[in-house]
């Protein structure tokens, strides 16, 4: 989210979030009618690898806003930030209105549980959107059409997590799974998320089980929080560490994967080098040190040696937005290399590991920073509506640092541990809805903001990025980022014009069989037989419906290839979207 559209926000927030009404009984209805599972003529396995359900209760909101979007910018004669500090705890108490804690969503979800029946998607959605109140709905209601491409959806911050969930569903009828992240954005000061870890562990892990495994999470990881523990611990607390929860998230309660955010100020490797101290304006040594970075990287390496240990992945975010401190991050004169939570030391961690015969998968979101120059960003080059998009000559596209790191690790390592996803690709949608009849019916996406692509330059330049990079696409993961808010607004139309852009007979590979792999959803992983322990030990005794898919899918997996045909270079019908089912 760009400060411009958090500021718009806070604003409706501060003043909608009031109202506290009830949906209209249309909404309801139309999300109940929306939700259901509708397997495409194709077949394709389609999983959504890297999506959100959190709301603002999940962060420390004042401290997380303030740091990375306010600090030192000017208002009436002083800062936001300041502003912010008492403007955003009203805001917090006005969101109370229309959203539920962790715990409350539990307890309707295990109420559902108790009554052993199957899941219907219809009942679901339309349940969870009576128990939502608040008014952050679009106009598009008061047309009662479909759920689609944003119609009808809420402010997700500021939505329960269980509506954010119906919305999805009824968004994304064809997606088989969707493995939604808890994040920690702890800032080490003035308390954490209002919701306990814990909690949120408890919540998702009901999900999975009500929505029968339609919902597969990944939870937190803050090696702050684990440091914090700790010292708990010393003095004589009875506390749960965060790694025992990641190992009874992963163990009992359902969960694939686990998600770190390095914007909190950590680093793979090499903490007291790289790694960045935030706080706010009053801590005055931006750098960890060598007695708090050592702590660092052994909060880090425990969490290594755990995910060699049982199995599981590390999902991580791969882009330098929503950065660390940025004076201790970006220092003058360094390289993007060098950068806090940069694609290369995720690759040494990595292959340290690998050193170790520890094996340690760990995805960068967001396409490892995809093809923006990091310099030209930090410099503020790039307009706040202008793609941030470089290419070598008027054909080729030009990989950030980051990418080119990842790129050359997966290249050269045919075992290599290194992933990649598709998440808020948002630049790239916008330049794939070249055509003009996609622009032109629905200008309200498209039309707006100054970010049109007339050419699809960056769409068709993209394509052919990929189809000349077969082992990439054995490496690359489908990903919406959802709700996060330009995604929300274009909604299923990211998943159509994606996957135009993908090689006919690698597509299935990134939008579902690649992350078969990787989270270990197949017959025979670890992941797969605690989920069928999972399953059976809280009594869900019919069938999971995406493991039939998945096992009849993976079994294909080895007849396709990755060579590009001549279809896979052509730019012809990238725009190409199906209109009857948002008619």
């Amino acid at each position: 989210m760009r400060r411009r559209d958090f500021l718009n926000l806070l604003g409706m927030t501060s003043l909608v979030a009031l109202a506290g009404c009830t949906l209209p009984p249309r909404a309801i209805e139309n999300i109940g009618k929306e939700c259901k599972k509708q397997i495409a003529d194709d077949s394709i396995l389609r999983i959504d690898m890297h999506c959100h359900l959190k709301n603002i209760d999940d962060a420390n909101s004042t401290a997380f806003v303030k740091r990375r979007f306010l600090e030192n910018v000017p208002f009436l004669g002083f800062t936001l930030d300041t502003a912010a500090s008492l403007v955003l705890p009203i805001v917090r108490v006005a969101t109370k209105l229309t959203t539920q804690s962790s715990k409350t969503e539990a307890k309707y979800l295990q109420k559902e549980l108790s009554y052993g029946k199957a899941f219907n998607p219809h009942e679901f959605c339309e349940e969870v959107s009576k128990r939502q109140r608040g008014s952050f709905l679009s106009d598009d209601f008061k047309e009662g059409k479909p759920i689609r491409i944003g119609k009808g959806r809420t402010m997700g911050f500021t939505s329960n997590r269980l509506r954010n969930a119906a919305l999805m569903m009824a968004q994304w009828e064809q997606v088989d799974i969707f493995m939604p992240s808890i994040v920690d954005f702890y800032e080490g000061i003035g308390g954490g998320s209002a919701e306990e870890p814990e909690d949120l562990a408890r919540f998702y892990s009901k999900l999975n089980l009500v929505t029968r495994g339609r919902f597969l999470p990944l939870i937190s990881y803050h090696p702050r929080r684990q440091i914090d523990a700790l010292k708990k611990r010393a003095k004589g607390e009875e506390v749960k560490t965060p790694l025992e929860l990641v190992e009874d998230a992963i163990t009992k309660y359902g969960f694939i994967g686990v998600k770190v955010h390095p914007s909190s100020g950590f680093n793979p490797i090499e903490n007291a080098k790289y790694g960045c101290r935030n706080g706010g304006p009053f801590v005055k040594d931006r750098k960890l040190g060598e007695e708090d970075g050592a702590k660092y990287d052994k909060a880090m390496t425990d969490l290594y040696e755990l995910c060699d240990r049982l199995d599981f992945p590390i999902l991580t975010h791969g882009s330098d937005s929503l950065a660390a401190e940025s004076d201790c991050m970006h220092e003058p004169e360094s390289k993007p290399q060098e950068w806090t939570g940069s694609a290369h030391h995720w690759i040494n961690a990595v292959n340290e590991e690998s050193a170790k015969k520890r094996d340690v998968k760990v995805c960068l979101g967001h396409f490892a920073s995809r093809f923006q120059n990091h310099e030209k960003g930090l410099r503020g080059e790039y307009g706040s509506n202008e793609f941030h998009v470089e290419y070598k000559d008027d054909r080729a596209l030009e990989p950030s640092a980051w990418l080119a790191a990842a790129e050359g690790d997966i290249k050269q390592n045919d075992n290599s541990n290194i992933w990649l996803d598709l998440s808020y690709m948002v630049e790239l949608i916008y330049s794939a809805a070249k055509d003009d009849k996609v622009t032109r019916r629905w200008p309200h996406i498209f039309r707006s903001e100054g970010r049109e692509d007339p050419d699809g330059k960056f769409a068709c330049a993209f394509k052919r990025f990929l189809a000349e990079r077969p082992h990439l696409l054995e490496k690359t993961m489908y990903g919406t980022d959802w709700h996060m808010p330009e995604v929300s607004r274009i909604g299923d139309l990211y998943q159509d014009l994606m996957e135009n852009l993908l090689p006919k007979e690698a597509k299935e590979r990134v939008m579902g069989l690649n992350a078969v792999e990787f989270f270990g959803l197949y017959e025979g992983r670890a992941n797969r037989e605690r989920l069928n322990e999972f399953y059976k030990d809280n009594g869900i005794d019919e069938e999971i419906p995406w493991m039939k898919r998945v096992d009849a899918r993976w079994k294909k997996k080895k007849e396709l290839r990755s060579k590009p045909s001549p279809e896979d270079l052509s730019c012809d019908k990238i725009s190409d979207v199906e209109y009857s089912k948002r008619s």
